[in-house]
């Protein structure tokens, strides 16, 4: 989306020409980009674990970044549930009256958690001044993740690591601004 500031100050005079030229004809353009978090591949020491209940949690990322831990040393607000996964005994794992149904029939990835989303706001503000017949400059700038809303990384996923399983220790993606000019004869 483009918008011109529309042509402000008509009419003669030294004072109305200046500001009409460093007011009027602005252009600004936004791009918004929403994108939903990959599938989550959860690990553990002897492959996939197995799925006991729900895995997904809810509320803002920001609350669910694993960063609050309780007395034993494990996160109190991790991601997502950590408790819904339980680690398989061996590498060959075995159907028992404790764990009917053997090894774990669960997908590589899940398609019910998933890594968080990332969104992005980026605007552009231009001006362009003709200087004479044929020489023309553009003044731009430009601001990436306007906002400055982060994009947090993807939480832990080796199940058998109970300190960091499901926290998330990264973010990425702050604002970024560049300012040039363009001459154009």
């Amino acid at each position: 989306m483009i918008y011109t500031v529309p042509k402000v100050f008509r009419g003669p005079g030294f004072s109305r020409t200046l500001l009409r030229t460093a007011l009027s004809g602005w252009e600004i353009s936004n791009t918004f980009d929403l994108e939903s978090g990959l599938p989550l591949s959860i690990t553990g020491t002897n492959g996939r674990p197995i799925v006991q209940g729900n895995p997904s949690t809810s509320g803002p990322i920001r609350q669910r970044l694993g960063d609050v831990k309780g007395s034993n040393g494990n996160p109190t607000n991790p991601y997502f549930n950590p408790s819904a996964f339980i680690q398989i005994p061996s590498q060959y794992y075995s159907i028992t009256s404790l764990t009917p149904g053997g090894v774990s029939p669960a997908p590589p990835y899940r398609g019910d958690i998933r890594a968080p989303y990332g969104d992005y706001l980026n605007t552009a503000l231009m001006k362009n001044f003709k200087v004479h017949d044929r020489f023309n400059l553009q003044f731009r700038g430009e601001a990436f993740n306007t906002t400055n809303h982060p994009t947090y990384g993807t939480p832990s996923l080796n199940s058998s690591v109970l300190g960091s399983f499901g926290v998330i220790t990264g973010a990425s993606n702050n604002r970024q601004m560049q300012v040039g000019v363009k001459a154009s004869f």
